[in-house]
């Protein structure tokens, strides 16, 4: 079943309807009716995941979540009861993810460690509400129980001083204006790729 909300629901009425599909279905796994909560599995648990999350994502969010269970999560955890997955099987998970080549990558690039991340959150994400819908007493999923890769910011490149320098020399017969508006971008720290470079060449 998906929840698609009424024309004209406000947006504390579609919460208060996901409210109620939350409850419902603990309600259903506590009785046995959605099955038993020690014999759900990822997968499973995932589908009535999407379902609940719906009505608060938006399509492209919901899109994003669902292709990326379907062929990152599922594929490496779904078989497994998720009353037993431990923090050494979400631990594997992102070693894979780690090792996994980029779609669109070249030379065997490998994924960056903010997409690893990110992939990482949904999973986290899953299991949050299995948490909260009292499937699991804790999440395996925690970034405190995890080696994750660490994010590396990009490298800024910045004008040198001597690079600095010969932008001003260029600024002599130019408009107060202009010079103003280069003189900005480099007391600020603008990048050799800004516009303003360009007068470099």
């Amino acid at each position: 079943m998906t929840y698609k909300p009424a024309p004209g629901m406000t947006a504390k009425q579609v919460e208060k309807e996901l409210q109620k599909i939350s409850l419902d279905f603990e309600e259903r796994c506590q009785k046995g009716i959605a099955g038993n909560a020690e014999k759900i599995t990822l997968e499973e648990f995932a589908k009535v995941y999407l379902e609940i999350k719906k009505p608060s994502f938006s399509e492209r969010t919901y899109d994003a979540y669902s292709k990326s269970i379907d062929s990152l999560i599922i594929p490496a955890l779904g078989s497994h009861k998720i009353s037993q997955i431990k923090p050494a099987h979400v631990q594997m998970f992102v070693q894979q993810l780690c090792n996994m080549p980029k779609s669109r990558g070249k030379n065997g690039e490998k994924l960056s460690e903010s997409s690893v991340r990110r992939y990482l959150a949904i999973l986290q994400s899953i299991f949050r509400l299995a948490v909260k819908q009292r499937i699991i007493t804790d999440s395996p999923a925690k970034a405190e129980y995890l080696e994750l890769p660490r994010v590396i910011p990009p490298k800024t490149e910045i004008f040198s001083k001597q690079e600095a320098a010969k932008m001003l020399s260029y600024l002599e017969e130019e408009s107060l204006q202009f010079q103003t508006l280069i003189q900005l971008a480099i007391m600020t720290g603008a990048r050799i790729k800004n516009k303003g470079a360009g007068l470099l060449n």
